[in-house]
């Protein structure tokens, strides 16, 4: 079984954003991911291996993609469909954290630092008898020097309902590094997402707090929250109006200030397997009394294949 997915961003900015070159639209494909995926038994076991080309944003032109260097965005394997609808993987992946957004900018995605490169060593069990789940994951030092050299502990619990299709989530993240100044020393990192959704009618929202607790080096903590409102409502079919807003208590960079974020657009699943994301973004941020402004026009399109 092979299967893949194309991904593409094409957005303005005014110059209030960091362009090469001071462009003023930027027009280019931002990732292409190939997967393979070997059944040896047939339902309970699989091999899975995920490479991802990513573009730069000087490179407009559509085939650059494929002259960038490749990276692993995954390579597992899963023996799933166990008892009480249990699995149990080990390899290179990125554990469930909270809701997962394919905007790699937005603002919880920016202040946590999983962007859509982050992939972890790690060892997983997870089960959904029934309403609750749960998954624990042993994140443990890449085998090479320049891979994440965290380790630690992702935990979520949580619950999903045919009622109103409410869900409630819960993440816990604690990880541990070598500090940047002194490998002799570890510093922490630690986040707690509280996730809540449901649909009423033609209406999907969803609530996200993000809290986090990080050491940047020795005797350097920075620690504050997110929040995160997403709204989306049907007006036809699977084509949405789309109303986000986020708030973060700090800079971007996790320092003193704030920041917020409005998208507002329109999302469309035209056929399977694509996704359609036309969104007109507006950013703030107040850095340690120099503030900042972003606007923003995306276009964004997923194909799974």
């Amino acid at each position: 079984m092979i299967f893949g997915s194309v991904d593409g961003d094409l957005f303005g900015s005014d110059a209030g954003t960091p362009i090469p070159e001071n462009k003023k639209q930027l027009n280019f494909s931002m990732a292409f991911d190939l997967g393979v995926r070997v059944r040896p038994i047939k339902k309970h076991f699989s091999f899975v291996y995920e490479s991802r080309l990513t573009n730069s944003q000087i490179n407009s032109q559509f085939d650059k993609i494929f002259e960038s260097s490749a990276r692993v965005r995954s390579a597992y394997a899963i023996a799933d469909y166990l008892p009480w609808n249990s699995w149990v993987m080990a390899g290179y992946y990125r554990p469930q954290f909270g809701n997962y957004l394919a905007d790699h900018t937005s603002l919880s995605q920016t202040i946590s630092g999983l962007d859509y490169n982050a992939v972890f060593r790690g060892v997983g069990f997870g089960l959904a008898p029934n309403v609750p789940y749960g998954n624990i994951h042993y994140i443990m030092p890449a085998q090479n020097d320049t891979g994440d050299q965290r380790t630690g502990v992702v935990l979520n619990l949580g619950a999903r309902a045919v009622t109103l299709s409410a869900s409630i989530n819960f993440t816990y993240w604690s990880m541990t590094q070598p500090a940047p100044s002194l490998a002799t020393e570890k510093i922490k990192d630690e986040m707690m997402v509280l996730t809540l959704g449901g649909m009423f009618k033609d209406s999907i929202a969803r609530l996200e707090v993000l809290n986090f607790n990080k050491e940047e080096d020795v005797g350097t903590r920075n620690s504050g929250a997110v929040y995160t409102l997403e709204y989306k409502y049907r007006f036809w079919r699977e084509n949405y109006l789309v109303l986000n807003y986020a708030l973060a208590n700090t800079a971007t960079d996790k320092t003193k200030g704030s920041a917020n974020e409005t998208y507002i657009g329109t999302k469309h699943f035209l056929w399977p397997g694509s996704e359609l994301e036309l969104l007109y973004i507006t950013r703030n941020e107040d850095k340690n009394g120099v503030l900042g402004k972003q606007n923003q026009i995306q276009l964004m399109t997923h194909l799974y294949f």
